[in-house]
């Protein structure tokens, strides 16, 4: 009996984490606030889930998650020989929100999946919204720059997200069936596209384009035909944004400027 409550206890505890994982998703491009809030319920949801046989036995047989418990083992003890404790533990701080990825590899339900990716794609469409309206004086928010319309992330951040969310928009794209949600994801794609190269992060369009040759030559079979659509989409992408984006248009002479004075 006791071990039934027990059982019952865990699938109940695990239901809210996935729950939870579902408004992590939803915050993690507008609030900051909201991240830690969802992070910490997570944490904590998941320390009291227990089950710890399976998961280490999960953790066990996976690379990623061995390299990553390495990788913070180390920074942990990388406190020993910094400046100072507290510089240390603000350094390995920076790296708490990889905390979530483990709690994800055995503890998220498959069929959460689809209403976690659906919560994402919905926030950044309010964040698209937001960053579209400064960028085109609608309105203002903080002090924001229409030049550089990030309304809730900083330039690099926002321009990483925006290039993962276009690349997620653009499997499904590949995988849908319906032709109205494939017009539907292939105008948010385009949308997310657009904004990501009015906004100044490089960072993100470099990611962009490792992405989007990944994504296609994963759902292209043929190699030649793989490699030609993704220079068509990035060739297209990059005219375009060339063209209409002042902010990309500088970003590029200037870096035009610097190879050639290195030539």
């Amino acid at each position: 009996m006791y071990m039934l409550i027990t059982k019952t206890n865990q699938t109940n505890i695990n239901k809210y984490i996935n729950y939870l994982l579902v408004g992590y998703a939803f915050s993690f491009p507008l609030s900051k606030a909201g991240i830690n809030f969802f992070e910490i319920l997570i944490i904590l949801l998941w320390l009291f889930e227990g089950n710890w046989k399976y998961k280490f036995s999960q953790y066990k047989t996976n690379p990623l998650i061995i390299t990553f418990a390495v990788f913070i083992g180390y920074s942990l003890i990388s406190i020993l020989w910094a400046s100072s404790i507290s510089d240390g533990l603000d350094y390995v701080a920076k790296y708490r929100h990889f905390l979530i990825i483990p709690i994800v590899y055995t503890s998220l339900d498959k069929k959460f999946i689809k209403y976690i990716f659906s919560a994402f794609l919905m926030s950044m469409f309010i964040s698209e919204v937001m960053s579209y309206g400064i960028f085109f004086e609608l309105w203002t928010y903080k002090n924001i720059s229409p030049q550089d319309p990030s309304p809730f992330m900083s330039h690099m951040t926002y321009s990483t997200v925006l290039a993962f969310t276009g690349t997620i928009l653009l499997t499904r794209f590949f995988l849908e069936d319906s032709l109205k949600y494939r017009i539907l994801y292939g105008l948010f794609f385009i949308s997310v596209t657009a904004n990501l190269f009015i906004n100044g992060g490089r960072t993100g369009q470099i990611i962009f384009i490792v992405l989007i040759f990944v994504l296609v030559f994963i759902h292209i079979e043929h190699k030649l035909k793989a490699i030609l659509t993704a220079g068509i989409i990035l060739l297209l992408t990059f005219s375009l944004a060339y063209n209409f984006s002042d902010n990309f248009y500088n970003r590029a002479n200037s870096l035009n400027k610097d190879i050639s004075k290195m030539i």
